[in-house]
């Protein structure tokens, strides 16, 4: 694996054993309770970063699979401008509605069952990350509904970010 790629790679898995830790012993009903109306569960939290990921993995997965097929740009000024803002909208308190392919949740879920779903999302991305190819390690393969496509770093450095952000939301559901 890439070491940059690695690096970040090991901070992601890191912030989901924080969490994961936190969230160990507690009841699957205080993990899927609610805390306000129209206010996701930690559970329901949880699901949506663990979907994000696994449909962005599955993008990237895709985008590799085309390499000798379609040319990709090369990241640059453009779209590390594009991630840099789109980083710092996930850091704002400013809030919005998740985007309407990842929005749907379920009402509840057992804690284990998606620890063990997220856990095997973070296998395959890892996987996936261990084989990357070097020549496209800087390429756009990676497209976001808002900010347009980035480079794998961008994507991670997206994901970490949307990560951060429901991390803090789950604590808040549990009250943690």
């Amino acid at each position: 694996m890439d070491s940059r790629l690695e690096k970040q790679f090991n901070q992601f898995q890191s912030s989901l054993q924080s969490l994961l830790s936190d969230l160990d012993g507690l009841s699957d009903e205080t993990l899927n309770k609610q805390p306000q109306k129209g206010k996701w569960s930690a559970i329901q939290g949880m699901y949506h970063s663990m979907f994000v990921e696994q449909s962005s993995l599955g993008y990237i997965k895709k985008k590799l699979s085309q390499l000798g097929e379609v040319k990709y740009e090369k990241s640059g000024v453009v779209e590390m401008a594009k991630s840099i803002a789109l980083i710092g909208f996930l850091r704002s308190p400013i809030k919005v509605k998740a985007p309407k392919i990842v929005e749907d949740v379920p009402d509840s879920m057992p804690y284990e069952e998606l620890k063990t779903q997220w856990m095997e999302v973070r296998k395959e991305m890892k996987d996936v990350f261990e084989s990357f190819p070097k020549e496209a390690l800087n390429l756009n393969i990676y497209k976001h509904p808002l900010a347009g496509r980035m480079s794998i770093f961008q994507a991670m450095n997206f994901l970490q970010a949307h990560y951060d952000r429901h991390h803090k939301q789950i604590l808040q559901a549990v009250n943690k």
